[in-house]
């Protein structure tokens, strides 16, 4: 997946998640759920905020990570909607809604600097074994 781009299939209204999972052996996978409801996945299964996950990725702050059906419905509900009754509009000052720069920690820098190799040897890997 590019930097800054989500993985939206709008024909089936589902968002891919594209959360880095470490493994027991010390390798890294993407998680690839798809799911309708891509805050609710990512702060259960992953234990880290929308923004967090926003800023990770290098999404907009405005970019949507629930599906069409799932937003209607929660408009619909009477439940939340009492919510959102006490809401107010958050101001965004000019850019502040752009691309977030995103300052990775040494950990996390590591951590994505060994699955891009571990991307690129496997690639490496299967071009070897189709020719």
């Amino acid at each position: 997946m590019p930097y800054g781009k989500q993985t939206y299939d709008p024909e089936k209204d589902v968002y891919t998640c594209e959360f880095p999972i470490h493994e027991k052996d010390g390798s890294y996978r993407i998680c690839n759920k798809v799911c309708q409801d891509l805050v609710r996945h990512i702060t259960r299964h992953h234990g880290i905020t929308s923004v967090e996950y926003k800023k990770m990725l290098g999404l907009n702050k405005s970019e949507s990570l629930m599906s069409k059906r799932t937003r209607d419905k929660l408009r619909k509900n009477k439940e939340v909607q009492k919510g959102w009754a006490n809401l107010k509009p958050i101001p965004f000052k000019p850019g502040d809604n752009e691309v977030q720069s995103y300052t990775r920690s040494p950990q996390n820098r590591a951590r994505l600097r060994r699955l891009h190799l571990h991307r690129k040897s496997n690639k490496k890997i299967k071009l070897k074994n189709n020719t």
